[in-house]
């Protein structure tokens, strides 16, 4: 694979996807997206309030930073609540059960890091209720994962794992980090040793990392999906993407974010090569790579 440089500016990103062809870890840093979690009450709700809006108490008050526990909001005067906000984002799905009683789903912290945020119970953007803090910490393998590629997809962790840039890119090899922060373990076709100097192509290649995936689906807990198939990607699953296309991919990329805008499923990804935390999907075929395609690995541990 040809040579690339160390980390490569968004000005010079054609000239580099020339410098990495081989390995194809070339893609413009996109802008971290808005969070959009607003939502309406259910049809059941009481349109007014009867009491003083107030908020008892919290079914949880701890979760992982990766987000999507249901959340029982209790309290007084609740059935004129539109939205919850946890520090900076606000949750999903609220619905407003009665007066007393709302749920909401836990929307993941800012760029998946720990620590504890107010939640507030709003309407609109006015304040109903304060409903105390809420705690995020690192509770599954995802959270994991996802706090460790937002840690060093700029600032790389080269001390342990090498940087395989001057080699042809970094995408792959990063991505196998991520899945160490995950749980997984190192095995005999899958390893890497001394920063990367020693290392098996599947590893940090990103063709011979699809043909592991595939080869082990099963076994890795695996499932390959399509452009059909956005509704069914997570946080962490694994993106495979072809230029050319030919079917064999030049790129690989984590999942940072899936939301719902307008009603169409909108993904986005963190990678290296070039290096970015939210690399939206629409701009990575539908503008830098209009003749591109990509699949999916959908991991279920």
């Amino acid at each position: 694979m040809a040579p690339s440089s160390r980390r490569v500016p968004v000005a010079l990103a054609s000239a580099v996807a020339v410098a990495v062809a081989l390995s194809g870890c070339t893609a413009a840093q996109s802008a971290r997206p808005a969070s959009s979690g607003t939502a309406t009450p259910s049809a059941s709700a009481t349109p007014t309030p009867s009491a003083t809006p107030a908020v008892t108490a919290l079914s949880a008050a701890t979760g992982g930073v990766t987000g999507g526990d249901e959340l029982t909001v209790t309290g007084t005067g609740l059935s004129g609540a539109t939205a919850v906000a946890f520090g900076e984002e606000r949750g999903t799905d609220v619905e407003v059960v009665d007066d007393a009683t709302l749920t909401v789903r836990v929307p993941a912290s800012v760029d998946y890091q720990t620590g504890s945020v107010a939640v507030r119970v709003l309407d609109g953007d006015e304040l109903l209720a304060e409903a105390g803090d809420y705690a995020y910490d690192l509770v599954s393998g995802v959270d994991r994962q996802m706090q460790y590629l937002f840690q060093y997809w700029e600032d790389y962790n080269s001390d342990e794992w090498g940087d395989m840039n001057a080699v042809g890119g970094d995408c792959a090899n990063f991505t196998s980090q991520g899945l160490i922060a995950r749980g997984w373990e190192q095995r005999d076709d899958w390893y890497s040793r001394d920063r990367s100097a020693t290392r098996s192509e599947s590893w940090g290649y990103t063709p011979s990392m699809d043909a592991w995936f595939e080869e082990n689906a099963d076994e890795l807990g695996a499932t390959r999906l399509g452009m059909d198939d956005l509704d069914e990607l997570a946080v962490g699953d694994i993106g495979m993407f072809d230029w050319e296309p030919n079917d064999s991919p030049n790129h690989v990329m984590t999942v940072s974010k899936v939301e719902k805008v307008d009603g169409k499923t909108k993904v986005y990804f963190v990678s290296h090569n070039l290096d970015g935390d939210y690399r939206d999907l629409d701009e990575v075929l539908g503008e830098q790579h209009p003749d591109g395609t990509a699949w999916f690995w959908s991991l279920s541990d």
